[in-house]
């Protein structure tokens, strides 16, 4: 019996300041997960792929933004401010898909640059070389619009709030895959 591929997740997690972006998708921060199709274990982990905002102060107390690319291992279980993930991709080859993920450039002072046109520019180039990935989500728009209705249907039912019926020990997924939720 073979295991199960590792699966490509978008990531929202909580981001301050107000949405910029007309579908307010900068409302939170956006990042990649490679991750087991299957959590059952306590000590399940993860390789987060993001970029990260770095704010400095000048001597004149300016301040400049700079993008940083970020690899980090995580825990399966929710952490960070993770919010929600939805499943986009059943990993082929994860060295390449590493590859591919580090390449794509933080650019920086390029107003409204942040996180979702990384992870954008990230699914874009990873559909496109079509290696790293066997069965996928599809194109940007569908994967966007997936994750927006989910956060928004998560914010809707009181998943953040403390109101809802939820087990906050695990992570919201919705699989596009499977075209289901996983953990409610």
């Amino acid at each position: 019996m073979s295991t199960p591929k590792d699966r490509l997740y978008v990531a929202l997690f909580i981001k301050e300041g107000e949405p910029e972006m007309p579908g307010g998708e900068d409302r939170y921060r956006w990042a990649l997960i490679v991750g087991p199709k299957n959590e059952s274990d306590e000590g399940a982990e993860g390789v987060r792929f993001c970029i990260k905002e770095m704010i400095k102060t000048t001597e004149g107390g300016d301040r400049h933004s700079t993008w940083m690319f970020e690899e980090r291992l995580v825990k399966a279980c929710p952490s960070h401010m993770l919010l929600t993930r939805v499943v986009i991709g059943e990993i082929e080859d994860s060295s390449h898909l590493q590859d591919i993920l580090k390449s794509i450039p933080a650019h920086q002072d390029i107003p409204g640059w942040n996180s979702v046109e990384w992870v954008k520019q990230a699914i874009e180039m990873v559909l496109l070389d079509g290696k790293a990935l066997g069965a996928s989500a599809g194109h940007w728009v569908a994967i966007r619009d997936t994750v927006m209705s989910y956060i928004n249907i998560k914010k809707a039912t009181n998943r953040f709030n403390g109101k809802g019926d939820f087990d906050m020990s695990k992570v919201a997924t919705y699989d596009m895959l499977e075209g289901k939720e996983e953990i409610p």
